[in-house]
């Protein structure tokens, strides 16, 4: 596996498809719009507890963005605060 440096991949403009996979993954993690403390702390039991459902649920949605940043092909979202 190459390793590509962050400052390599950041001239890489956010296209309309990864903005539209940037706003499925925030979707996901952050269903409620307006939080208060006791929504945060519901979404802190859900993305911290153990649960073999939800935790196939995240492979099956999100294993290749987790590989392709680990091989650095999303390092150009950290070039917007969205991304």
């Amino acid at each position: 596996m190459s390793v590509k440096l962050l400052s390599e991949s950041m001239d890489a403009t956010i296209t309309d498809e990864d903005q539209s996979r940037i706003e499925f993954i925030l979707a996901f993690w952050f269903k409620e719009q307006a939080l208060s403390a006791p929504q945060i702390d519901r979404r802190m039991d859900i993305w911290f507890s153990e649960d073999a459902v939800f935790d196939h649920e995240i492979e099956k949605e999100f294993a290749d963005d987790v590989e392709a940043a680990c091989e650095g092909k999303l390092d150009h979202w950290a070039a917007e605060p969205h991304g």
